[in-house]
């Protein structure tokens, strides 16, 4: 036997044990592709960072950092935010630095979040995008009946029997003014 007969074996026999994985087991194995995955998926930033450069003129080194923007992370399966670092790096990276808002023409409103960089001048740099149009879209679509906890306020209100809860993060620090929301 040869190493190509091998390897390809090998390779048969991984591709039959992935067949017969439960559906638990297929979904752990993607998340640990995903949590382990340092390519992502190619960005081209150059509309992003015309729109900021045009957008954020009094912060022209921060709209630069989307140059650096080559590759993405989607945070979720409906694509609501794409982080600009491996997700395995991102805690070795700086700290939140607050949000600033980016208009696009077919996007529509973006959140861009920024970390402090010392790697880059101005010390900031764009860590993520949080797709606003799509996390409204998606929270619209969603018909759930809403649900008032049982208590002192609304005695009579039972839950639903299949309620989820939706958390929508919007930002409300701005990059510079830490504490004082807009």
């Amino acid at each position: 036997m040869n190493a190509l007969t091998t390897n390809t074996t090998t390779m048969q026999t991984q591709q039959q044990h992935i067949e017969t994985l439960s559906a638990f087991e297929r979904e752990y194995l993607d998340w640990y592709v995903r949590a382990h995955d340092t390519v992502g998926e190619p960005f081209d930033p150059q509309v992003y960072l015309q729109l900021a450069r045009a957008q954020w003129s009094n912060r022209p080194q921060l709209a630069e950092t989307f140059a650096r923007c080559t590759a993405h992370w989607y945070a979720s399966e409906e694509h609501l935010y794409s982080y600009f670092c491996a997700p395995m790096h991102r805690r070795l990276r700086g700290d939140h630095a607050g949000c600033l808002f980016l208009q696009h023409p077919t996007l529509g409103r973006l959140v861009v979040d920024v970390r402090h960089d010392a790697d880059v001048a101005g010390g900031l740099a764009v860590s993520g995008i949080e797709y606003l149009d799509r996390v409204m879209r998606s929270v619209k679509e969603e018909t759930y009946d809403l649900y008032w906890p049982a208590g002192d306020a609304v005695p009579t209100s039972r839950a639903p029997q299949q309620g989820r809860m939706r958390v929508v993060h919007v930002a409300s620090t701005v990059v510079g003014q830490r504490g004082k929301g807009r």
